[in-house]
């Protein structure tokens, strides 16, 4: 019996008489689902197993509810259901960044290998395909935790006042490469941190809830929720908070994906992961509450790629090697490279093609909030893509900095100029042999030495340029511009490739990362000097603790430095350049206002005394030069102070990763 008093449970939302539907009004949902709408009984029954009144739901499959979205039409039911019934999303895009594609061809555990996704043949459920049922269930476990980590205040919220927001669900059907029996369970396409707060507070571990419930007989499943259900025939003075929490998490409010048609009459059926895809990114993508920046991205790319394969202008198996799912053990059996910088280049080709301009510009449209496609945008999209092989080593809970940091350079970089346009370059046999590697390197000084005072990049110096960029950048041997030297990558990355050393190392580094290409952050550390003439300097040494003397991006600063004039700025630059243009002017202007102030004691009466000191200066009418240098200092010291922290936070992050090497 609790000893709380009454005071306390009614502040919290009244309990809900909840009463636990009767198979036969569960049987005739079912049937009608099957009959009207064509559906597999094995989804039918996962949809009736969910529903708190089947027999309400029953009602509203004469009228669902319509949501248009860009190229079709969905239909819902709007519904009560219970949460033990509802699986988390184990492709959940807000937890893209830190799962492990295929591409990657890294272990790390089960947890972070992520699954596959496509249409069934009827286009009313998701196929998700994992390795086997113990790599499915941890992922679920693992999301879950992850989730509720990421957002306990709502944890609180939903312990005293139940799940209010609505959730999207959707049918999936997951399979397994090991052989294993598929399951059907619905699935909270939106609102799984709601969910797996659900489970926790009514006991229900998140894959016992996909592997257990969903084939547990009714008897079982009654008794499970009855369990529950019971203390709503107690007094509350008699029940405890954590009863009552349990009560309140049983039942969420859903609408239930039914089906998805076409626009018109005769008009083509978007898939069910399109339908999905478009509906979640009018939550999430555009305001008011956005997924990370990686997950917004991979969506639009995705699409894009989808569309691609539509439209007849890759395969599927092509779409599969762009998206990054293709361990990397069967690149080579599907004729791709095993290289993940030729993998890169091909991106940059594909969003680069202006025959595929309409699409990618229909993809963003389509999932966004943006009405045309920005200049950056195709970059934007290959630079997450390029990135799948290791995105997910730099991502830390809690701390999004580190991969932040990451994008911001491979952006940044994958634009030498030149790039954009395809005809300027191919990937040529040379990229693909390590063998003929030093034939591209030799093109390259060729390049050069014919032109030397030549501005513009030739064909070979271009594509080495863009294949030592993946492994510059993934490895974080070259960053994002600083105020000290405020080139960006690719303005580095021109610099190498305009000096014969440079091109040596850019071979070098091209070298060391094909030589181990699936440990990142180990491959960085391997990543030699070299000398003018190309040999590598004798001083590459292990170091105690395991590190290497290496290529960093100090030491390319240093030795490609060259003068600098002062910067032109560009229009439409990214929010972040644009405020390091205006701390540079104000930096600019902070120089001035030093040089003037020493001027001003400078200046002297007739009797040697300084005059702003023997007789003070009019307060100016323009501004309060006091409030003004005061408001500077105070936000100069605020910023840098913050710049501090995050700088340890990622040197923090940084020192994780080698720590798990070490481990590994």
């Amino acid at each position: 019996m609790s000893t709380e008093t009454p005071t306390q449970y009614e502040t919290e939302r009244p309990l809900t008489q909840v009463t636990l539907p009767k198979e036969p009004s569960r049987a005739h949902l079912t049937e009608r689902l099957v009959r009207e709408y064509e559906m597999r009984p094995e989804h039918a029954a996962a949809i009736g197993r969910a529903l708190v009144d089947p027999t309400a739901v029953r009602r509203q499959l004469d009228s669902p509810l319509i949501k248009r979205f860009p190229g079709g039409v969905a239909k819902f039911l709007i519904a009560d259901v219970f949460t033990p019934m509802i699986s988390v999303n184990p492709v959940n895009p807000r937890e893209r960044e830190r799962r492990a594609y295929p591409v990657s061809g890294m272990g790390g555990g089960a947890k972070n290998k992520t699954l596959t996704v496509e249409a069934d043949s009827t286009n009313t459920a998701l196929i998700l395909t994992g390795d086997s049922p113990e790599h499915v269930e941890e992922i679920l476990r693992d999301s879950a935790a992850h989730l509720r980590h990421q957002n306990a205040s709502l944890g609180e919220d939903i312990g005293v006042d139940g799940a209010l927001e609505p959730l999207t669900v959707a049918l999936t059907e997951i399979r397994h490469r090991d052989g294993a029996d598929k399951v059907v369970a619905l699935t909270a396409m939106d609102g799984a941190t709601r969910v797996s707060w659900c489970h926790q507070f009514t006991s229900f571990d998140s894959a016992d809830v996909v592997y257990r419930l969903t084939s547990a007989d009714p008897r079982t499943w009654r008794a499970e929720l009855g369990r529950i259900t019971a203390i709503q025939n107690r007094p509350l003075g008699e029940t405890t908070f954590e009863e009552r929490r349990a009560h309140r998490a049983l039942v969420a409010q859903a609408r239930i994906l039914l089906s998805i048609e076409p626009v018109r009459p005769g008009a083509v059926v978007p898939s069910i992961v399109e339908a999905i895809r478009a509906i979640l990114a009018e939550i999430h993508v555009a305001p008011p509450k956005g997924w990370p920046e990686g997950s917004q991205i991979d969506e639009i790319a995705d699409k894009v790629l989808d569309l691609l394969l539509d439209a007849g202008r890759i395969t599927e198996t092509e779409r599969n090697y762009l998206m990054g799912m293709i361990p990397p053990d069967q690149l080579k059996r599907h004729g791709f490279s095993v290289y993940p910088d030729v993998r890169a280049a091909k991106l940059l080709r594909v969003f680069h093609d202006e025959r595929n301009s309409a699409v990618i510009s229909a993809a963003v449209r389509g999932l966004g909030e943006k009405k045309r496609l920005a200049k950056d945008d195709k970059i934007k999209l290959a630079a997450e893509l390029i990135m799948r092989p290791y995105r997910h080593i730099y991502r830390r809970p809690g701390n999004d900095l580190l991969v932040h940091a990451v994008r911001s350079a491979v952006q940044r970089t994958f634009t030498l100029p030149g790039v954009r346009k395809n005809t300027s370059w191919e990937i040529s046999p040379r990229a693909l042999e390590e063998a003929r590697l030093a034939e591209l390197r030799d093109a390259a000084l060729a390049e050069l030495r014919a032109n030397p005072s030549s501005e513009e990049l030739g064909a070979a110096r271009l594509e080495l340029g863009i294949l030592a960029s993946y492994w510059l950048t993934a490895t974080r041997a070259l960053q994002r511009d600083t105020p000290q030297d405020t080139r960006g990558p690719s303005a580095i990355i021109v610099r190498m490739l305009r000096d014969e050393r440079g091109i040596h190392q850019i071979y070098q580094v091209i070298v060391d990362g094909r030589h181990e290409p699936s440990n990142i952050s180990r491959a960085a550390r391997r990543i030699q000097l070299v000398e003018k003439n190309g040999d590598k300097q004798v001083d590459f040494i292990e170091l105690a603790g395991g590190d290497y003397e290496r290529v960093n991006d100090d030491w390319i600063r240093h030795s490609f430095h060259e003068a600098q004039s002062a910067p032109v700025p560009q229009k439409n630059l990214p929010p972040i350049d644009q405020m390091m243009e205006l701390v540079r002017q104000a930096t600019k202007h902070g120089r001035e206002l030093k040089e003037l102030m020493d001027k001003i004691v400078k200046v002297k009466d007739e009797h040697g005394d300084i005059i702003a000191e023997r007789y003070g200066v009019p307060r100016p009418q323009e501004i309060d030069i006091e409030d003004v240098l005061r408001d500077a200092a105070d936000n100069f010291r605020s910023w840098i102070r913050q710049h501090e922290r995050s700088s340890r936070v990622i040197a923090s992050s940084d020192e994780h990763l080698r720590s798990d090497e070490q481990v590994g």
